[in-house]
């Protein structure tokens, strides 16, 4: 790969890492999303950064870090919020059979053993998910793959993963039911983890040896499933922008770290369109830390192979939860269009 194909990559891959839709409702909710809260979050964070320009220049990463950190927290915070308060079912309509239990428990099972992780303050080590220990049969093995979905390394990727988990499973499970999403959603743990190790092993830099945790594998799996079912679904979304060392660039500020600007808008996209970007990023980004790799330039952090099996995984394993009936339909669909 040549210099110049691969900055144009790094800057492709950057910028739709730049770009976060984060689903708010879509046409089975009978609530409308609280759009004020979107729109009082987005309030703050071009105020907050209105105030980093016009603030004196600092050098204090800590304290610039504790600003991104509170933008970032109310970012997501405000969008989890605006799903919870439109979990409400509407038993008539029929477009939300019950109150979503094992997405709700789900998603609390993994606030709490963040909030014991950040109390206790243990070591993780022995929990994390390192694919070439997994080879080796050292550590926990195949355990591990569980052990660090319910991981996360900070409240931001907490809220991240929760806020998808919550849109895309409590749809699965109106479907499916408690037990069968319940079970899903530990099939997409195992299988996203799985369909990762192989590929992090053969990386030439890493070889499988760096840790990884966190849902997002398994998330990627409902992200299939829904994709799988409601495909044709307009999804409203919170667009969050992600601006990295923009004043460091413009106005020689210390900015080290990236400020979300949201976009207090609520924007109908198709749910197509989520997969699509959802893919295009982590392809680019598997491709782009395999040349990062190659070159012995460094390697990324985010668990891309993780995603992409955790997309495999879900459009696989969906066909074993869902109702004869429904697969005839589909099928039936299919063929008279």
């Amino acid at each position: 790969m040549g210099y110049s194909e691969f900055l144009f990559l790094n800057y492709l891959y950057f910028l739709l890492r730049s770009v976060v839709f984060l689903p708010l409702r879509d046409q089975g909710d009978r609530h409308r999303s609280p759009v004020w809260i979107t729109v009082i979050i987005g309030v703050l964070n071009v105020a907050v950064f209105g105030v980093l320009f016009l603030a004196p220049p600092t050098d204090d990463p800590e304290a610039l870090e504790q600003v991104f950190q509170a933008i970032t927290l109310l970012t997501w915070g405000s969008a989890v919020l605006s799903l919870i308060l439109s979990l409400g079912g509407d038993k008539e309509s029929g477009t939300r059979r019950s109150f979503p239990w094992a997405t709700v428990t789900i998603v609390l099972m993994n606030v709490a053993v963040h909030l014991l992780v950040t109390i206790a303050q243990p070591s993780l080590e022995p929990y994390l998910l390192v694919p070439a220990d997994l080879l080796r049969r050292d550590g926990l093995g195949a355990l591990s793959i569980i052990t660090a979905s319910f991981l996360h390394a900070d409240w931001t990727h907490l809220l991240g993963n929760m806020l998808l988990l919550l849109f895309f499973g409590r749809s699965l499970e109106d479907l499916l039911g408690p037990l069968k999403l319940g079970l899903f959603y530990l099939l997409c743990i195992l299988a996203s983890g799985i369909l990762s190790v192989a590929p992090q092993v053969a990386l030439p830099l890493t070889q499988g040896e760096v840790p990884s945790l966190g849902a997002s594998g398994a998330v990627a799996g409902l992200l299939a499933g829904y994709l799988f079912l409601f495909s044709d679904r307009q999804v409203q979304t919170m667009t969050i922008v992600s601006v990295p060392f923009l004043a460091r660039l413009l106005l020689d500020r210390a900015l080290l770290y990236p400020i979300l600007i949201t976009v207090p808008l609520v924007i109908p996209i198709p749910a197509w369109a989520l997969g699509v970007h959802f893919m295009a990023t982590n392809i680019l980004g598997a491709y782009l830390d395999q040349a990062l790799q190659e070159a012995e330039l460094g390697y990324l952090l985010v668990g891309v192979f993780a995603h992409i099996g955790g997309v495999i995984a879900g459009l696989a394993a969906i066909f074993l939860f869902l109702p004869a009936g429904l697969l005839h339909y589909r099928s039936g669909s299919e063929s008279a269009s």
